[in-house]
């Protein structure tokens, strides 16, 4: 796999599983199309694993926002916000279905009878294979998943700035409910 910095240096826009000399990634970037052959989850884990954000934590706790156990999009970073969507029919037991589209990066929504077809910033095309209501519902899950997540922490402020009693408290509270998160784990 090339290295995921050198890729991430790149705007990512969606990441979808492929058939190419087998099961493989493609992560379309503004720039490029970078095929991997490893699985979409392992290629999101690198991604995630770069950030330092714990994939199944993030899960955890969003889902209950959303009120869903499966197809959570992922708040990575402010630029890096992907949504699950059913981009394939596995052809094998194994082989996943879902990829990723970077909610930034999509520009218009199309219906096309039973799947939908998104259109990237750059033109890319990809076909989706859920009604167009569904994937508008998967948008605004992340607006759901955002609002929690500046409700929760309101942690924006420059560098230099002087933190408050209430910021270290915020995260006096949020070093507590990991300690939590990683005791559950054991």
């Amino acid at each position: 796999m090339e290295r995921i910095e050198n890729i991430l240096e790149e705007s990512i826009i969606a990441i979808i599983p492929i058939y190419d000399k087998g099961n493989g990634t493609n992560i379309i970037t503004m720039e490029n199309s970078h095929i991997e052959y490893k699985r979409v989850r392992t290629v999101l884990r690198r991604i995630c694993n770069e950030y330092a954000l714990h994939l199944s934590a993030f899960r955890r706790k969003y889902g209950k926002v959303i009120n869903k156990r499966l197809g959570i999009p992922i708040v990575i970073n402010e630029e890096l916000i992907l949504v699950p969507f059913k981009t394939r029919k596995p052809k094998f037991q194994n082989d996943g279905a879902y990829g990723y589209v970077n909610f930034h990066f999509v520009k218009e929504m199309l219906e096309d009878g039973r799947h939908t077809k998104l259109i990237m910033e750059n033109g890319h095309e990809i076909d989706v294979l859920q009604r167009i209501h569904s994937v508008k519902r998967d948008f605004n899950n992340v607006k759901l998943i955002l609002n929690e997540n500046t409700k929760k922490n309101p942690m924006s402020y420059e560098l230099g700035q002087v933190a408050t009693v209430e910021h270290i408290g915020r995260l006096y509270m949020e070093i507590m409910e990991l300690k939590e998160m990683i005791k559950e784990m054991k």
